[in-house]
């Protein structure tokens, strides 16, 4: 039985899977920073609770709608393109928005719209780069390779939204600034 240091090691060894962890951890954590800034962003504007809650429900409805496309089209197209071109996507969306908080342009209708379509495009992304990990790493290192992206992957859920509320204290504009460079 191999020793769970070398497959650590081994699993750090693998082509493309130091790339990959930074890109799903990247990712996920300027997705998360965008979730909190916008909210916040919302509540400055409105002053409201109940925007607020729309904020999580736009978030959260196109991967409920999503779900049974998601999976179809992770299967029938190549996964590397599919999460290349969620990842740009996102990058666009993000700068749109650094641009408009920026010149205040965002108005209450417009972070619903890029709410829900950032919701879409990560419906897309996750169970696609999920997907994608054993393509990544050899059998004999797989579960290692699942097991440290899984943990990464929540740590990136954990300290997302802490980043995303400290770069909206510094400036409206931060977070979405810093995202667009975690996306590229």
């Amino acid at each position: 039985m191999v020793p769970k240091s070398h497959l650590a090691r081994e699993v750090l060894r693998c082509p493309g899977y130091l790339n990959f962890v930074a890109s799903r951890v990247l990712s996920s954590i300027s997705y998360q920073s965008i979730a909190v800034a916008l909210g916040w962003k919302i509540y400055d504007q409105t002053n409201s609770a109940y925007a607020l809650a729309l904020i999580g429900l736009c978030q959260f409805l196109p991967m409920v709608i999503l779900t049974f496309i998601v999976g179809h089209v992770a299967d029938r197209f190549d996964r590397r393109k599919i999460g290349l071109t969620c990842q740009v996507s996102e990058a666009l969306v993000s700068l749109a928005l650094a641009v408009a908080v920026w010149q205040d342009w965002l108005s209450p209708g417009g972070i619903f719209i890029s709410i829900t379509i950032l919701g879409a495009i990560v419906s897309f992304e996750r169970p696609t780069m999920s997907a994608l990990l054993p393509n990544i790493v050899p059998q004999a290192v797989l579960q290692q390779a699942v097991a440290t992206s899984t943990s990464l992957m929540q740590t990136a859920l954990i300290i997302g939204p802490s980043i995303g509320g400290l770069l909206y204290g510094l400036h409206p504009a931060a977070p979405f600034v810093i995202s667009t460079v975690c996306f590229s």
